[in-house]
C-alpha cells in the first residue's frame, strides 16, 4: 500500500472549492508531498467504515493519505453508523469544514488517523500527515497480528477439541475393554466353578438335574429342559408353578421337541422366541398351545460334537432376551463336556 520512498507522502484529496485551493497553496511545489485531487470530489465514498475502500480498488489508486472534508452533519451520521472494528487500509485524515471544537472532539472519537483544520501551515500539515501514515501503519500491523492471533487461537481450540474427542474415544475404548475383560473373567470364573461342581458326578440323571437347577436360577422365574442327542429325548425337566400334573409336562415336552428343539438340532444355532404365540414358523395349533410362553434354546457342543439342546422358557410378560444368552453361555461348554464324559463312561461300563 505504501510507497518505497518513505520521505514522500502521496495524498488523495476529496476537498473542493476555496478550502481545497487554500490547502493546495500550502503543499504546491513541496517535494515531500505529492498531491492529487479526485475527479468528482463531491461524491464522497463515505460508508459505515468512514470510507468505502472498494472506491480505491475501482479507481486503481493507492495513496498514503486520503483527505476527507467532514461537516457536522457527516460526523453525526458517522457517529451513528461507523463500525469501529472496520478500519481502512489507507490513512484517513478528516479536514473539518467548520471551526468547531465539538466537531474536533467527535472526529477524534472516530477512526480517523488525523484531524486537520484551518488555518493551514505547511509544517503542521506535513507533521500531521506523516503521523497519520505512521498511525495507519501501526494500526494495520496490529490488525494483522490480531488476525494471526485469532487464527492461531482458532486452530488451537480446534486442535484441543479434536484432542479432547480422541481422549474421550480412548477412554471409552479403555472402559469398554475393561468391561469386556471383567465380563470375560467373570464368565471364566462361572465356567470354572460350574465345572468343579460337576466333577465327580457319574449319574447322568443327577448331573442333568443338578446342572439344570443351577442354570435356570440365572434367569428369574424360568423353567428348563435338557434334550440329549444320544437318546433323542428330554432327559431333565425342571418347571416352575406352570403345570399341575405329569400329563401337562408331557405335553409341553412334546411341543418343545416338535418345535424349537427340532429346529436347533437341525440348524445347530441358538433360537430366541420372545413370544411363542406369535411364532410364525410353527402351526396355528402349536402357537395356541405355546401361547403365553417365551422360549430360548441353545445347542451344546463338546469337541465340535453336538451333545444336546438346552431350552429355557418363562412367561412372555417378561420375555427372554439376548442378554440371557450371554448369561448362560459360560455354562454350556462345561455341561456338554460333562455329559459326553458320563456317556462315554456308561458306554465302557456296559461293554
Amino acid at each position: 500500500m505504501f510507497q518505497d520512498d518513505t520521505t514522500r507522502i502521496h495524498i488523495l484529496s476529496f476537498l473542493d472549492g476555496p478550502l481545497e485551493e487554500r490547502l493546495c497553496r500550502i503543499v504546491e511545489g513541496e517535494q515531500r508531498l505529492h498531491y492529487r485531487k479526485v475527479e468528482s470530489p463531491s461524491a464522497l465514498p463515505l460508508s459505515g467504515a468512514i470510507i468505502d475502500v472498494s472506491f480505491l480498488a475501482e479507481h486503481n489508486i493507492d495513496p498514503d493519505v486520503i483527505l476527507l472534508p467532514v461537516s457536522g452533519a457527516d460526523l453525526d451520521r458517522l457517529t451513528r453508523v461507523t463500525d469501529q472494528k472496520n478500519h481502512s487500509p489507507t490513512a484517513i485524515v478528516a479536514v473539518l469544514l467548520d471551526d468547531s471544537l465539538c466537531d474536533a472532539i467527535r472526529a477524534a472519537q472516530l477512526n480517523f488517523d488525523g484531524i486537520l483544520a484551518e488555518p493551514f501551515e505547511f509544517g503542521d500539515v506535513y507533521r500531521l500527515l506523516s503521523g497519520a501514515v505512521e498511525k495507519c501503519k501501526k494500526r494495520l500491523f496490529f490488525a494483522q497480528r490480531y488476525h494471526k492471533l485469532r487464527q492461531l487461537l482458532r486452530k488451537t481450540n480446534l486442535d484441543r477439541r479434536t484432542l479432547r474427542k480422541k481422549i474421550n474415544l480412548l477412554c471409552q475404548d479403555l472402559v469398554h475393554s475393561n468391561t469386556n475383560l471383567t465380563n470375560t473373567l467373570q464368565n471364566l470364573r462361572k465356567a470354572y466353578d460350574f465345572q468343579n461342581d460337576l466333577t465327580g458326578e457319574f449319574d447322568l440323571n443327577y448331573l442333568l438335574h443338578k446342572s439344570l437347577r443351577h442354570i435356570k436360577e440365572q434367569i428369574d422365574n424360568s423353567s428348563g429342559v435338557i434334550y440329549l442327542c444320544q437318546s433323542k429325548d428330554i432327559e431333565a425337566h425342571i418347571s416352575g408353578p406352570w403345570y399341575e400334573g405329569r400329563r401337562e409336562l408331557d405335553e409341553i415336552e412334546q411341543l418343545l421337541k416338535d418345535t424349537i428343539i427340532t429346529q436347533v438340532a437341525q440348524t445347530k444355532t441358538i433360537r430366541l422366541i420372545p413370544k411363542a404365540g406369535e411364532w410364525q414358523e410353527i402351526t396355528v395349533k402349536e402357537r395356541r398351545q405355546l401361547e403365553g410362553l417365551s422360549l430360548s434354546a441353545w445347542p451344546m457342543f463338546s469337541d465340535e460334537e453336538m451333545t444336546g439342546v438346552l431350552v429355557i422358557y418363562k412367561d412372555d410378560s417378561h420375555p427372554l432376551t439376548p442378554a440371557d444368552s450371554e448369561t448362560l453361555a459360560p455354562y454350556l461348554p462345561p455341561l456338554a463336556h460333562s455329559i459326553k464324559a458320563v456317556q462315554k463312561l456308561q458306554h465302557l461300563i456296559v461293554h
